[in-house]
């Protein structure tokens, strides 16, 4: 029983530390032309038969807000911490100016501003993390990427375990099939909160939401 449990929590580090991550393409794939739209405003194009992306995937409007909020302002200098690696600054720093580029030209895209602010992040600015985020959660307001990804920056890099809790439920609210969530959630409550009756609780609402789900199964039954 102890090696099963053991077996089980490795599992869990493993998800929560990828979860962060997860659906962020931006991460490893940058488009190289990010001019989507020769449409410049803050309104999303939803007219015409048919929206595609840059791949040729088809864009869902109907998650799309008609009049979208104003863009959060990304500009300002690109910052490092102390003792940061040389040989990684220049890529980051074309990385971050791609993709302010690309929000600036159409900021109806949300995986742009998740990278965005996964970005941001990885050079600890978390500020523009949490407002970049922010806003691709209103934009898409079917995704639960970016509210995981608050709920994972608010719990583990700004301390604040109140609004940490709020964002993983409205990510799980979103999309409650979406197994890291309920992981990253669960082990958030155990580490963080050192609430085992919430991770409990957690874990049991993954399983009735997803019955046939055996890796959520195995972390409720560990952490009973």
């Amino acid at each position: 029983m102890k090696i099963q449990q053991i077996i089980i929590w490795l599992v869990t580090v493993a998800i929560v530390m990828v979860g962060f991550f997860i659906f962020n393409k931006n991460l490893t794939q940058i488009p190289q032309d990010a001019n989507k739209t020769d449409n410049a405003s803050s309104t999303a194009p939803l007219s015409g038969v048919g929206l595609f992306d840059e791949e040729g995937k088809s864009i869902d409007i109907s998650v799309l807000p008609v009049d979208l909020p104003s863009p959060p302002d990304m500009s300002g200098p690109i910052v490092f911490p102390s003792g940061y690696q040389e040989s990684s600054k220049m890529t980051i720093i074309e990385k971050i100016e791609s993709l302010r580029a690309a929000v600036e030209k159409n900021p109806a895209d949300e995986d742009n501003w998740i990278g965005l602010g996964s970005y941001w992040k990885l050079i600890e600015n978390y500020e523009k993390a949490e407002v970049a985020w922010l806003y691709a959660a209103e934009i898409n307001t079917a995704s639960p990427v970016a509210l995981g990804n608050l709920g994972f920056l608010y719990g583990y890099y700004l301390n604040d375990s109140a609004k940490a809790e709020e964002y993983y439920l409205k990510a799980i609210k979103r999309s409650p099939d979406q197994e890291y969530l309920y992981f990253q959630l669960a082990e958030f409550y155990r580490i963080v909160l050192n609430d085992m009756s919430k991770a409990v609780i957690i874990a049991e609402q993954g399983v009735a939401a997803n019955p046939n789900n055996e890796n959520l199964k195995a972390l409720r039954d560990s952490l009973k």
